[in-house]
């Protein structure tokens, strides 16, 4: 019997950021056509590294198992033979319980401004497709690309027992300024998660997973750019883009349009307790 010997996708991650790809008040995903359009000016590498962690790559190594980065996540190949029509096995089997770990680590030091979330958390997030702590109760598995369920950044918090878990697999210097980490397992706890079959063949439609950030809304405050006096401010918040333009009425004074907000100067205003209740951004004209 032949065989023949290729490379055939395990599965994919991609990271979307509606800072990035809203299109002005559109957000991306509202349509097909929409995401397509601003998915081609999208390039993840220009805010988010990541990277598999040390263990993870020595299993890659020793499996036949490469990485590849794409424009919106990364890719995840393994050497594959084909066995009959329409099926590939790995070139060297997979486990069930195989588990491939990759650090997420933001890159940009505005990150934190036009994101919703810690660019550097105390616990870092845990995106997974399976609950690696047993007593952890607020466990969420990572959203499925292909569905359009989105869940919160702030949901995949974890506590530090379940991080210890993760830490104790991770080196000093892969701790450090980790936003968050994606453990996937071969053998998910819900099927429709499942990397590979039951078999230990390969899936003929790869799963696709996403993790998706919001951006920041701010009550955006106009000052004058000469002596720094107060002009205006929006009386509720407005979302922080890259591309497109923000249309709404609150946006013009004196019969002018107003410049939109960019993420590199915001204001803080804290309760007593030093919880923050308003977030200001500083606009100069």
């Amino acid at each position: 019997m032949s065989f023949t010997i290729t490379y055939k996708v395990l599965f994919e991650v991609n990271i979307y950021h509606h800072y990035f790809l809203d299109d002005g008040d559109l957000l991306f995903d509202d349509s097909p056509e929409l995401k397509l359009e601003q998915l081609n000016k999208y390039f993840l590498d220009d805010f988010i590294t990541i990277i598999p962690s040390e263990k993870t790559l020595t299993k890659f190594i020793g499996q036949k198992i490469i990485m590849k980065k794409t424009a919106k996540g990364f890719v995840v190949s393994t050497k594959a033979e084909k066995t009959a029509p329409d099926t590939f096995n790995p070139f060297i089997q997979l486990n069930q319980n195989d588990t491939f770990t990759f650090l997420i680590y933001a890159k940009d030091a505005l990150f934190e401004n036009y994101s919703t979330v810690p660019g550097n958390p105390l616990i870092p997030f845990h995106f997974a497709n399976t609950k690696i702590n047993p007593n952890d109760n607020n466990y969420k598995p990572i959203d499925l690309d292909q569905l359009p369920l989105t869940t919160a950044i702030k949901d995949y918090s974890i506590e530090q027992d379940t991080f210890d878990i993760i830490d104790s697999n991770l080196t000093p210097i892969e701790k450090q300024k980790l936003l968050g980490v994606i453990t996937l397992k071969m053998n998910a706890d819900e099927p429709s998660q499942n990397i590979i079959n039951v078999d230990g063949s390969l899936k003929n439609t790869p799963k696709t997973f996403k993790i998706q950030f919001l951006n920041r809304h701010t009550n955006w405050v106009y000052n004058n750019a000469k002596d720094g006096s107060f002009i205006y401010a929006t009386p509720s918040t407005h979302p922080l883009v890259k591309n497109g333009i923000i249309i709404n009425p609150e946006l013009e004074f004196d019969d002018k349009k107003l410049p939109s907000a960019v993420p590199n100067r915001l204001l803080f205003v804290k309760d007593i307790n030093g919880n923050i209740t308003e977030t200001i951004s500083e606009i100069f004209i």
